[in-house]
């Protein structure tokens, strides 16, 4: 029974992990980006929420850290849209955690002016 419970941890944690790469992300953040509003299944919605939760919120601490500086105009949807262009641009780094990809993706695009 022991066995059996390690092999489920050890499975689950695989397909966790596999939840923080940048495949994972450009897959959601698809499903948001142009989207929007837009009437879609549970299934394309539950997604672009991942997308959005995301991106705000490694946003928003970036914000906080001062290593973005993001205009007041920019929506969360076009914020997405920088991470998924830079997926995009850069499937060969999709085995990346998508924290490193999507982090540099919003450093490259809303730099802080004198940094």
């Amino acid at each position: 029974m022991i066995i059996t419970l390690l092999l489920l941890g050890a499975i689950t944690l695989q397909d966790d992990d596999a939840t923080h790469r940048g495949q994972a992300l450009k897959r959601s953040c698809a499903s948001w980006v142009g989207n929007e509003g837009q009437s879609v299944s549970a299934e394309t919605a539950i997604l672009a929420k991942d997308c959005d939760s995301y991106v705000t919120g490694l946003a928003d601490g970036l914000i906080v850290a001062n290593r973005i500086c993001v205009p007041d105009e920019v929506t969360n949807g076009q914020t997405a849209a920088v991470v998924l262009k830079f997926l995009n641009d850069h499937p060969e780094r999709l085995h990346e955690r998508r924290r490193t990809l999507a982090s540099e993706a919003l450093i490259r695009a809303f730099p802080c002016k004198g940094k």
